[in-house]
């Protein structure tokens, strides 16, 4: 057993996770120029429970959701979130005229005619009072321009139910009667807790910290750093699983239904297979191709976490519609989900290999299960990596055809047909066949260890159109829609 280091690399390495912990939380408040109520009336306002898209949920995430809609941050000069949705309310003159909506399209930008990234209330309306949107919403052909500004318009809806005070209510007594109950103090908490703590800024810093690291230890034989990485890799574990419960718990239901809630479960599949990857390639002891995998890996879970906080920023201020209560739904996405967490692994270890370039001998060693009409010659060539893409595609596969079926019984219960050629469909069959190829004998034998390794590092890019691709495409499963 190696000998850990002592406490002043340690104390160094705490400090720089403590500063970038500290980097990510929220700022004092200072509020210059603008309109707002003292912090600890918002802090007072935090806790009080409302009644929202027919749940009872605390002030402070309505307030938070609101700001991340129209700002894409809960923060806003110096005001937190509870101030700024509570200042918008009570100050509404001097609020309609502040750069509040985020603008992202250059083209809209212009149309609008604002020269940073941000719209007020006043740049939709003209000298005559008449909304400007509804005229460029018919003039404009090409679809991406007009999501654009369907975003931008549904951002000045939001903030006329604010106005209205339509968008929640305060809770009362005379809810119950509607079947809403009080949360409890526990709960309260929790969803104060889990406002005030940016668990997917964090995960995704940690994970490519860990990247970096173990990239490091790729060329410098250092023991402490690996240990580093390591324990980056099952901080950001617990950090992900603690996100995904509690989004659960303060949701009330399975976190099947959003982008960012199957990133996050991707993350978390992803992580299990790093975590017992040893296992997976029977080697045990420091293997360069393995660490080389490894790297990949925190890269490739970094992306999605990235990518789910990004979501997150955006979030859809709606419901949970009557069909993602269907059980059949849970069913289907979690099994779609750790089907992409495992053939997303295949293909970064199949790239591993490739550029591991590992000669012969180094998968006898481990074991490895061969290719359908391929002798154990040919995957001692492959390499470690090699070896654990292999193990991870063929359950892969199996549960991506089984999720392919759940998702079709879920369509016949929810939409009274099977199957409909749908994008998202279509082309989740794809990456069906195409991971599937490679376990066909024949063909297994002609394309060669490289060759497969090769071909299931470019299947990735089927999982990508699958799950990110279809989102620009007519699809009732578009996550942008």
């Amino acid at each position: 057993m190696s000998r850990w280091p002592g406490g002043g690399r340690w104390r160094l390495v705490l400090l720089c996770v403590a500063v970038m912990l500290l980097s990510c939380m929220p700022g004092a408040a200072y509020a210059a120029g603008v309109a707002g109520i003292p912090r600890s009336h918002a802090d007072s306002l935090a806790v009080r429970q409302v009644v929202y898209e027919g749940r009872v949920t605390t002030f402070s995430t309505v307030a938070r959701e609101v700001m991340l809609k129209l700002y894409g941050s809960d923060t806003y000069r110096g005001l937190s979130a509870e101030q700024a949705v509570a200042s918008l309310i009570l100050y509404p003159d001097e609020w309609k005229s502040l750069p509040l909506m985020k603008v992202k399209d250059s083209r809209l930008r212009q149309r609008v005619g604002i020269d940073g990234g941000y719209a007020a209330m006043t740049d939709l309306f003209d000298s005559a009072g008449t909304y400007r949107l509804d005229a460029m919403l018919e003039g404009i052909t090409d679809p991406k321009e007009r999501r654009h500004v369907q975003e931008l318009d549904e951002k000045a809806g939001l903030m006329l139910l604010l106005w209205s005070g339509a968008l929640f209510e305060p809770y009362a007594p005379s809810h119950t009667g509607a079947g809403l109950q009080p949360l409890s103090e526990t709960r309260v908490k929790g969803e104060l807790l889990y406002n005030r703590i940016p668990a997917g800024k964090i995960l995704f810093m940690l994970l490519f910290t860990a990247a970096v690291i173990g990239f490091v230890t790729l060329f410098i034989s250092a023991g402490w750093l690996r240990g580093v990485s390591l324990t980056l890799q099952w901080v950001s574990l617990a950090l992900a699983v603690w996100q995904y419960g509690m989004i659960w718990w303060l949701g009330g239901h399975v976190p099947l239904g959003s982008m960012q809630d199957t990133l996050l479960l991707m993350v978390i599949v992803m992580l299990l297979i790093l975590s017992v990857l040893p296992r997976i390639a029977k080697v045990y002891c420091c293997n360069r191709p393995l660490e080389l995998l490894r790297v990949c890996g925190w890269l490739g879970a970094g992306a999605f976490a990235l990518v789910a906080w990004l979501n997150a920023a955006n979030p859809a201020v709606t419901g949970l519609s009557p069909m993602l209560a269907s059980p059949w739904l849970s069913i289907h996405v979690t099994l779609m989900m750790v089907s992409y967490a495992l053939l997303a692994m295949c293909s970064i270890a199949a790239l591993s290999a490739l550029l591991a370039g590992r000669g012969a001998g180094a998968g006898a060693a481990a074991g490895y299960m061969s290719f359908p009409g391929v002798g154990n010659a040919g995957c001692r060539r492959s390499g470690v990596a090699a070896g654990v893409a292999y193990r991870l595609l063929l359950p892969g596969v199996v549960l991506l055809g089984l999720g392919i079926f759940t998702g079709s019984a879920w369509a016949s219960t929810a939409w009274g047909r099977w199957w409909a050629w749908d994008p998202k469909e279509t082309f989740a069959l794809v990456s069906f066949i195409v991971y599937l190829l490679p376990l066909l004998p024949p063909l297994s034998r002609h394309m060669g260890h490289r060759g497969r390794s090769l071909w299931l590092t470019l299947a990735l890019l089927t999982l990508l159109m699958t799950y990110f691709g279809v989102n620009y495409l007519p699809s009732i499963h578009a996550y942008t829609r």
